[in-house]
């Protein structure tokens, strides 16, 4: 079981009450991670990590649930990410990484906007 907020306030615990849609109770037996992947959040940072986990759930997922794959690469990250495998993936993450970390803001916004033109004419 995840330990409660009082026991491990600054790890894992338990911080979200999950039910099912549909009414149906869910599995007693079963554990649930939720992640933060809009836009929104006050923490950067976290939400990035959010994303990219679910970017790498749907390459994971590509050839079992190609639809679920296709929907959440369109939703939170480039379907391209997908279509062009890891190795492409991870240069186009590390560039960007970069850029973030090196940049002033004008340079890193026209940095981006280049990249993001890169992508749609050569990745998808």
């Amino acid at each position: 079981m995840i330990p409660k907020q009082e026991e491990n306030p600054k790890g894992l615990h338990q911080r979200y009450i999950v039910s099912k849609s549909n009414g149906k109770p869910i599995d007693e037996k079963a554990e649930y991670f939720v992640l933060r992947v809009d836009l929104n959040g006050s923490d950067p940072k976290h939400i990035e990590a959010c994303r990219k986990a679910v970017i790498t759930y749907a390459e994971n997922i590509q050839e079992h649930l190609p639809e679920l794959a296709k929907d959440l690469a369109n939703r939170y990250g480039s379907e391209q990410l997908i279509l062009h495998g890891v190795s492409q993936r991870s240069e186009l993450l590390a560039f960007e990484d970069w850029v973030n970390k090196n940049t002033t803001t004008a340079l890193k916004d026209g940095i981006k906007l280049a990249l993001e033109n890169y992508k749609k004419a050569n990745c998808g």
